[in-house]
């Protein structure tokens, strides 16, 4: 599910109702339930900000505690800990999320595809070759011009899932460059 703008904020304010049904018998009761949100310091996370800055969250009985991590894996690994209740991640930590401690998704609020890139400086060598892969003939770089460069990225991550993929669409593996996790 892809949603942008106001559909964003409806799909939070609904999901937001839901879950306080689930963790009590209703929105109105007394006491509020206080639920602890990870997020990473990114847009996802006003929509949280800003049900508690507003007391929305209160309104429909949740007392909500931000909690931000710098990435998806962190927050995953917080998990056995039980440092978070409800989070917002990616795509790559959630299947880690769901392989290691059978988590669940809930929803997804945007798809990351046409805003992940593998990017490299102007005038980098590896814009010298379009084209390698037959299959991708508007795809940059080859094995010659790649192999061995240092890529920054966040590992466990989109970014890393796309780096990989275009490595291996270069016949490559990630242990063929260096890696500097951006954590």
């Amino acid at each position: 599910m892809y949603l942008n703008g106001k559909r964003k904020g409806w799909f939070f304010l609904v999901m937001l109702i839901a879950v306080s049904f689930i963790f009590g018998s209703t929105a109105l009761a007394a006491d509020l339930i206080k639920m602890k949100i990870s997020h990473q310091p990114e847009f996802e996370s006003f929509l949280t900000w800003q049900a508690i800055e507003e007391g929305i969250d209160r309104k429909y009985g949740l007392d909500l505690e931000m909690v931000y991590f710098d990435s998806g894996m962190l927050q995953v690994e917080a998990m056995p800990a039980r440092a978070w209740d409800v989070g917002a991640l990616g795509a790559v930590p959630m299947v880690m999320a769901a392989l290691r401690y059978e988590a669940y998704m809930i929803g997804m609020t945007h798809d990351d595809a046409d805003n992940v890139y593998v990017l490299a400086r102007p005038g980098s060598d590896v814009f010298s070759k379009k084209g390698y892969n037959p299959d991708y003939p508007e795809m940059y770089g080859s094995p010659e011009t790649v192999k061995g460069k240092t890529i920054l990225v966040t590992t466990v991550s989109a970014g890393h899932y796309i780096m990989t993929t275009w490595l291996k669409r270069l016949g490559l593996k990630d242990e063929d460059v260096n890696i500097l996790n951006m954590e």
